[in-house]
């Protein structure tokens, strides 16, 4: 399921309490920019998804809570001597 589809949905007929995201997927940094790549193998970051949640009505006003368990791809991993 799309993350848009979920902020969207309605608990009830009801706006949600909350809303809380875990992505666990495999990530990438990138002159300082961390981003999630999608199961299309396409690159997102972290800021745009932030970023897009916050610009749905749905979920204005009410508590976000986003888990992001992503690496950061080989170029942040120091070789072992």
């Amino acid at each position: 399921m799309k993350i848009k589809d979920t902020a969207t949905m309605k608990v009830d007929g009801e706006r949600p309490q909350c809303y809380v995201l875990f992505v666990l997927s495999h990530g990438d940094e990138n002159n300082n920019v961390e981003s999630v790549i999608g199961t299309d193998g396409k690159r997102l970051s972290k800021r745009r998804i932030k970023d897009e949640l916050l610009d749905i009505d749905n979920l204005k006003g009410i508590p976000h809570i986003l888990f992001f368990c992503c690496c950061r791809g080989s170029t942040s991993y120091k070789s072992c001597p």
